[in-house]
């Protein structure tokens, strides 16, 4: 048994249950739309402005190891939108729609105590100056924003095109008052990100339909590098660099009704994953480290499925659906840990591979009941033979990708109640049961089975219930999460909370379609 007085500040109690004690957090946002709809130019054009402030509590790192007492962050959100749509613009079956926005706020991170906590919160406080993991009042200022362009034509019944283009664009400023010297947070921290998509779709009839389509990825990115000109300790300089990178992808999808209810579908793509800004730059505030080096994920992606539906005695609905997939990929991207247990940060694999299945069944009762159960099973197998500069097989060779789930699925079932207490108001009582197999939080080659480290099985049941009024206008929703209050868990082991009860209201002005 866990005796207090004999621990230390900084120890890890994996089988100790105890409360988080620096673990709050608290959003407040207003949205604001004002436009036009109904318009013969435009269905809706609506301009907007979301602005809001949070403020949180930092109580680990990266995994459960690393815990902090008084390390927070706040910041705030700043950001005008926009949204247009318009239907046969100049032409009959010429639709657009575009979607905008731009964030201006900042985020703060906050760490001036020198102390060390334990999970029990005794500390130590140290002297002089410093902080629980870096001494800072670093505030960024990520200004991004994302423009989504959407056109659709449809030529007669058999013939329709897409082209859709999709910009994003990331600018990080750093200062700290601490160190307003510090060149580092001068540096820039720049991307842009465009991909532009052209598709054709042709019906042949109402059994067969045929996609096809292409993708041009461009990614830019300006940053910088240090370096020692002198060669004398503590003399670093910054020399700034321009990447550009541009490629193209393509796939096709099709999908036949072999009977009325029996359909398959079939889909191909040569497909890429440009990296995010957090990947590249890292987020001091979420414990994730940069990685300028990091590679676009190339992938060839193959898909197999059909649907099934059924019913029976008119009342009775069952619906089935399997997919089967596999899929081959180079640089994948994936999330791993530095060895000081508290940052994470993302690494290219050379190569990997991806043999799954998931699969859906479903069933109703008139408009009284709906349940359902759906389950995946991913193989993600690590194809490197070989890692940089090595000429001997790697030890991980073959090994499935740790720290991500390969299988799991989840039970669902709704009950659904009319007019209770009066007419117009009814009443649904849910139930849902989340499963993840027990997966491994390193490489399974690494050390004895005793050794490895392991993220076991779990089992999360939680239950819901929703009472609307006046046909939906008024809303109470209640919900229980992790009823049997079960061990759950996060990537890198990190522990989800325990049992939580939530309760919503909701309130609609006007009804809408």
């Amino acid at each position: 048994m866990l005796k207090r007085a004999d621990l230390k500040t900084g120890e890890y109690f994996p089988n100790a249950r105890l409360r988080r004690f620096h673990d709050t957090y608290h959003n407040e946002t207003a949205i604001v739309n004002i436009g036009i709809t109904g318009k013969k130019y435009a269905d809706k054009l609506m301009i907007g402005f979301t602005g809001g402030q949070n403020k949180a509590d930092i109580q680990t790192g990266a995994r459960m190891k690393a815990v902090f007492g008084d390390r927070y962050r706040q910041g705030n959100i700043l950001m005008p939108t926009i949204k247009y749509q318009v239907k046969d613009l100049f032409t009959k079956g010429l639709n657009v729609n575009v979607n905008g926005n731009y964030n201006f706020g900042e985020e703060q991170t906050v760490d001036t105590v020198f102390i060390k906590y334990n999970w029990f919160g005794d500390y130590i406080k140290y002297n002089g100056e410093g902080g629980e993991k870096q001494r800072t009042l670093m505030k960024m200022r990520d200004h991004n924003g994302i423009v989504n362009a959407n056109a659709t034509y449809s030529l007669g019944e058999r013939h329709s095109f897409m082209l859709n283009n999709t910009f994003t664009t990331f600018d990080r400023k750093q200062e700290d008052e601490l160190v307003p010297e510090s060149i580092a947070y001068q540096q820039p921290r720049k991307t842009q990100k465009n991909i532009l998509g052209l598709g054709y779709k042709f019906d042949y009839n109402k059994k067969w339909s045929t996609s096809v389509f292409l993708k041009n990825y461009d990614l830019y990115t300006k940053y910088s590098r240090s370096y020692n000109p002198s060669g004398n300790a503590g003399d670093i300089a910054y020399q700034q660099f321009e990447d550009k990178t541009s490629t193209l992808g393509y796939g096709l999808a099709s999908s036949y009704y072999l009977k009325q209810n029996l359909q398959v579908k079939a889909s191909f793509e040569k497909s890429y994953r440009l990296p995010n800004s957090q990947e590249l730059f890292g987020s001091p505030n979420d414990n994730i480290a940069s990685n300028i080096d990091l590679k676009p994920e190339s992938s060839y992606n193959y898909n197999l499925g059909a649907s099934y539906q059924t019913n029976f005695n008119k009342v009775n609905a069952l619906t089935f659906d399997i997919n089967f997939m596999y899929r081959d990929a180079r640089d994948f991207i994936r999330n791993t840990l530095f060895t000081n247990q508290v940052d994470s940060y993302s690494v290219n694999l050379g190569k990997m591979t991806n043999y799954g299945v998931d699969g859906e069944i479903r069933y109703s009762y008139r408009k009284r009941f709906t349940s359902g159960f759906n389950m995946t099973y991913q193989n993600l197998r690590n194809m490197t033979k070989y890692e940089p500069e090595q000429t001997i097989v790697s030890w991980f060779y073959k090994d499935r990708i740790p720290n991500i789930p390969y299988m799991f699925g989840n039970v669902d079932a709704t009950v659904f109640f009319n007019d209770v207490f009066r007419q117009g108001n009814n009443l649904s009582v849910g139930y849902n049961l989340l499963y993840v197999h027990t997966y491994y939080l390193s490489w399974p080659s690494m050390g004895t089975k005793d050794g490895k480290l392991e993220i076991p099985v779990q089992y999360n049941h939680d239950l819901n219930l929703v009472y609307t009024m006046a046909d939906g206008k008024y809303n109470i929703a209640l919900e229980c999460k992790n009823v049997l209050d079960n061990k759950l868990y996060d990537n890198f082991s990190l522990q989800k909370p325990s049992r939580a009860f939530y309760i919503k209201f909701r309130y609609f002005f006007t009804k809408s379609n």
